[in-house]
This record gives structure tokens, C-alpha cells and sequence, in this order.
């Protein structure tokens, strides 16, 4: 089996390992010639071939271990060019972040070093493939999530005029039918892009969501919006409750396009409310694109 004919069998059973079924789960997978990233439960994926051992190593034990080592390099390579193209948001990516911090760029290198195989496959004349994964939550999200997003204090209710206010303290209401649940932006056809924070405008440039109303706890644990292909599923998804709002991107903007503007109505929906800001704090968000 040659190189390019053993590199495509392993990438389709990253794919397969990565748990990839668009049908079924229409996660937004961005899948590149060796690895993917998983949009949605935020991972990256990669895949690595090494060369054989050199003829002076005759144990066959030690031939495969070589192979491995060699295979595993490769996979950390490919993951790390995945990872340093990832946007940070519409303007920036990874690898602007790393190459102006050389903490940032040193924990990422020593992150992907540090990496478990997942998979080791064995191909005809002693060469090995292998496959890596990269959590993006947890010390990766903290690594590169943007720093202004802060822990947030227990949000209070905003009200319109003194009378709502004073009914508000002298009474307790059960939540409301119109509260809603969480968020899903209906993104498609417009060219939006996925990115570790992105932002939901009104139509004035004015931010509805983003890191200034995300808790940083929650963005660490699930990042600050999942990422879906279909409308329907994304409504059904535990992330954003039994009843989320459903609102219309307009157009993405902003270099990487992963800013999304939504209409000033809809906008107006999630402002004045403290249970819509509760849900946007704890990034019950879902994007929807293409």
C-alpha cells in the first residue's frame, strides 16, 4: 500500500472514529486533506503516517515502535497547522494569538506533544498510522478564548418603568411563556464561518452575543456557541432548552465571516430581559450554517 493510498485509509477512519454521520447528528465537521474539526462538540482530529525503521533495527517489536513514534509526529504536525488556522474570532486566528505570545505559542505545543494515540494501524511493508485528538474545551479554551471574557456576576433584572418594577418585588410569577430557552441563529446562505467567538450584531453594528455576555466558566466547558447543519436538529439540541428563540442571520461579516447581523427585531427580543441574558451567559447558543 503507498503513502497517499495508506494517508486517505486513515483519514476515513478518523472520520468514522470521530463519530462523523452528517446525516444523523448534523454537527458542523470541517474536514481538511488531514484532520477535521467538530464544530459542535469541539474537538480536532488528526491523522499521521510515519515511515518505516531504518534496516539497521531488526526486532520487530522495536521496528513498530519506531513506526509509531514516527506516525505520531506527523499526526502532531498536522494538528498543530489545523489548530493554528483555527479563528479566535472574525479577525483573528490561533495563530496571530501564538505568534505574538510565545506562552501561548509554547502551551500549545507542549498541549499537542502531549496528546494520547487514540488509533494504531499497522500497514503492509512496517510503516504505522495513528490518529490524535484535541479537546477544545477545558485548557485549550482557557489557552485561547479572548481575555475580556470575565466571570460574571448574578444578573439582575432590567425593567422599563417603575410600575414593572414595583409589581416585580411585591409579587412572584411563574416564569413567563415567552421566556425563552436559549438561542439558535439560522446562519445559512450567507457565508458564515465557525470560530472560537463569534459575535451576533444588530443591524446598527451593535453586539447582541459574544464573549461581553458570555460567563467564562461556561465558555471554557462548552465554548461560547455550538455549531449545527440543520435548523431542525439544532431546535432539538439539549444545548439550547425546549424553547429557544429562533432568529435569522442576515449577512456574516468581518474577515474571518464569522460575525453574524440579525434584524433589530429580533434583537429587541434579547434585550431588557434577565432570563434571556441568563441563557446568553451560559452559552446556550447554537449557530446554524452551512
Amino acid at each position: 500500500m503507498n503513502f497517499f493510498l495508506s494517508l486517505a485509509v486513515v483519514l476515513t477512519m478518523v472520520l468514522n472514529s470521530a463519530g462523523i454521520c452528517r446525516g444523523e447528528t448534523h454537527e458542523l465537521i470541517e474536514v481538511t486533506k488531514k484532520s477535521s474539526i467538530n464544530w459542535n462538540k469541539r474537538y480536532v482530529t488528526a491523522a499521521g503516517i510515519g515511515g518505516t525503521a531504518p534496516k539497521n533495527i531488526h526486532d520487530p517489536d522495536l521496528r513498530w515502535q519506531w513506526a509509531v513514534a514516527s506516525a505520531k509526529k506527523t499526526a502532531e504536525k498536522n494538528l498543530f497547522k489545523t489548530i493554528w488556522d483555527i479563528h479566535i474570532d472574525s479577525n483573528r486566528r490561533i495563530g496571530d494569538a501564538a505568534s505574538e505570545d510565545i506562552h501561548i505559542l509554547n502551551q500549545l505545543i507542549d498541549m499537542t506533544k502531549a496528546l494520547p494515540i487514540l488509533k494504531k494501524r499497522r500497514f503492509s511493508g512496517g510503516s504505522a498510522g495513528v490518529d490524535i485528538q484535541m479537546d477544545m474545551n477545558g485548557e485549550f479554551a482557557r489557552l485561547t478564548l479572548p481575555k475580556n471574557i470575565e466571570k460574571l456576576e448574578s444578573i439582575k433584572p432590567v425593567f422599563s418603568n417603575k410600575s414593572q418594577e414595583k409589581q416585580s418585588l411585591s409579587t412572584e410569577k411563574p416564569i413567563s411563556s415567552d421566556v425563552f430557552t436559549g438561542l439558535v441563529v439560522d446562519a445559512t446562505d450567507i457565508g458564515a464561518k465557525p470560530s472560537i467567538s463569534p459575535r451576533i450584531l444588530d443591524k446598527n453594528g451593535k453586539e447582541i452575543y459574544g464573549a461581553a455576555f458570555a460567563s467564562r466558566e461556561f465558555a471554557v466547558q462548552k465554548g461560547i456557541s455550538g455549531y449545527m447543519t440543520d435548523i431542525k436538529a439544532a431546535q432539538k439540541n439539549p444545548r439550547v432548552g425546549k424553547k429557544p428563540l429562533i432568529v435569522r442571520g442576515l449577512i456574516s461579516i468581518g474577515a474571518g465571516h464569522s460575525d453574524i447581523v440579525i434584524s433589530n427585531l429580533d434583537a429587541s427580543k434579547l434585550r431588557g430581559s434577565s432570563e434571556h441574558l441568563i441563557f446568553l451567559k451560559k452559552c446556550d447558543v447554537i449557530i446554524v450554517t452551512d
